[in-house]
């Protein structure tokens, strides 16, 4: 934990939820409630162009007393820290600060990710729930195989479904592939690890969204 930055620990840029200043108030806060999350950034145009987080709770506050005018009106400054940065630095700042949420920067400013402080407790807790997190579930097919997301972390698939893969240097499950393909692939292709079969679900250009696991009967 102590040696690891904060790069390895934050939610990428392409899983980033957020919303666009620009868009009306009732599609922000559709989006926020479709989220799932108790918190969302703020971008003017893209999202390298951060200008604030809005928290859900701050919503409720304003809405129940009817004064809410613009979005701007409950948005906190955002707060920006380099993907080189020490974990343990970052969690001793979240400590000291109310703003429990970071957006994650390149040496050039190009938001590379988000990290919450529930991300970096994880590294030493384990799994720790956010305030709207829910289980993740896998769906089991007619052919006995399961539905999972491609971010789930593998050690958590070998503890659900009692498999061995193995959980580094790649630690999602869509990461495992990717490690053994060195490319994207596309639905329907696969890879075997000891004798657990791992197929493309669904995917985009940019990544793996679902894959199927498939195990072997004994």
């Amino acid at each position: 934990f102590p040696e690891k930055e904060v790069r390895q620990v934050m939610v990428p840029e392409v899983d980033i939820k957020a919303v666009d200043i620009n868009w009306g108030k009732a599609r922000i806060f559709r989006e926020l409630a479709m989220s799932g999350h108790s918190r969302i950034p703020v971008y003017s145009g893209s999202l390298d162009n951060i200008v604030g987080v809005i928290y859900t709770k701050d919503i409720l506050g304003v809405l129940n007393m009817g004064t809410l005018l613009i979005v701007q009106d409950i948005m906190r400054t955002p707060s920006f820290v380099p993907e080189t940065a020490p974990v343990k630095t970052l969690l001793k700042n979240f400590s000291k600060g109310r703003q429990h949420l970071s957006i994650v920067v390149d040496e050039y400013g190009k938001v590379t990710g988000l990290i919450t402080l529930e991300d970096v407790l994880e590294e030493i807790t384990g799994d720790i729930f956010d305030e709207f997190d829910k289980e993740v579930l896998y769906q089991k097919e007619k052919d006995g195989s399961y539905i999972v997301p491609a971010s789930e972390d593998v050690d958590r698939v070998n503890s659900k479904l009692s498999l061995s893969l193995p959980e580094r240097p790649a630690e999602s499950i869509g990461g495992l592939i990717l490690e053994q393909l060195d490319y994207v692939p596309r639905k329907g292709e696969s890879v075997e690890l000891g004798g657990v079969v791992l197929e493309v679900h669904s995917a985009d250009r940019q990544k793996i969204t679902s894959v199927r696991v498939r195990i072997p009967e004994i």
